[in-house]
């Protein structure tokens, strides 16, 4: 395998381990109803599954980040993707809300792994321009996901119930494991980990904290997200449920 072949392959696969977020809620967003009717529960409750997502994927960034530095890149994510594709599998057996809304939080919280060490590993192999370009390169790849994920389950529920898209979830996360294992070196050598708790890293929290604007900068994200996912929670009743539009013609929506 020439240079460039080897060099596409790890951005392939980095840009993909970094598209968690998206695989875990856009390629489910248009069995959102159906799950409803299943579970005989009420629209806010199978919202509430999204809610629980992306709590975990908020989470589970701050426990891969200092796991890593301490244990190096490639533990942390083969142990993330591998509960990732267990806890896809559960979902895929839930028959309850309350079990869909704590295994989709496991979900998310063993998924964030993806999102937070692939830029990690850039960030061990690259600095500077090169970073700066190789990052333009991770999130065009990871752009992609959220464009196609729609399109791909609003068309699996057409001919599979929504366990499939989660049987999907899956397989992708036992199959990156894979990836990880064969195509991801370990970035972080021996000499540069950190000692002492593992954790001790969150006292480095308080300094952000006291930086001018970082607090101001992270409440206007946050409110710039929550608009964007309150709109994509509810969109998939409005459009199927109000407009009788097929979960197909829902991915022209999907932002």
């Amino acid at each position: 395998m020439s240079e460039q072949q080897h060099r596409l392959r790890f951005v392939l696969i980095l840009g993909t381990l970094s598209a968690t977020g998206p695989l875990s809620i856009d390629l489910y967003l248009p069995a959102l109803p159906q799950m409803m009717r299943q579970f005989q529960t009420s629209a806010s409750l199978i919202q509430l599954s999204l809610t629980a997502c992306l709590l975990g994927l908020a989470f589970g960034q701050l426990i891969a980040g200092p796991l890593s530095d301490h244990y190096g890149r490639k533990r942390p994510l083969i142990v993330g993707f591998l509960v990732f594709a267990l806890a896809s599998l559960l979902i895929a057996m839930a028959h309850s809300i309350t079990m869909l809304i704590v295994m989709r939080f496991i979900q998310g919280l063993a998924g964030a792994s993806g999102q937070v060490l692939s830029r990690a590993v850039a960030r061990d192999l690259f600095s500077g321009h090169a970073l700066t370009n190789f990052y333009a390169i991770l999130n065009a790849v990871n752009g992609v996901f959220p464009i196609i994920a729609p399109i791909i389950g609003g068309y699996m529920i057409r001919f599979v119930p929504w366990e499939a898209v989660f049987i999907l979830l899956g397989v992708v996360g036992l199959v990156l494991a894979g990836l990880i294992v064969i195509g991801i070196p370990e970035t972080l050598a021996p000499e540069k980990r950190l000692t002492g708790p593992v954790f001790a890293t969150f006292k480095s929290f308080k300094t952000l904290i006291e930086l001018p604007g970082f607090l101001r900068n992270i409440v206007i994200t946050g409110m710039v997200y929550g608009c964007l996912f309150s709109y994509i929670s509810a969109s998939t009743f409005i459009y199927q449920q109000l407009f009788h539009l097929s979960a197909q013609a829902l991915a022209c929506f999907t932002p």
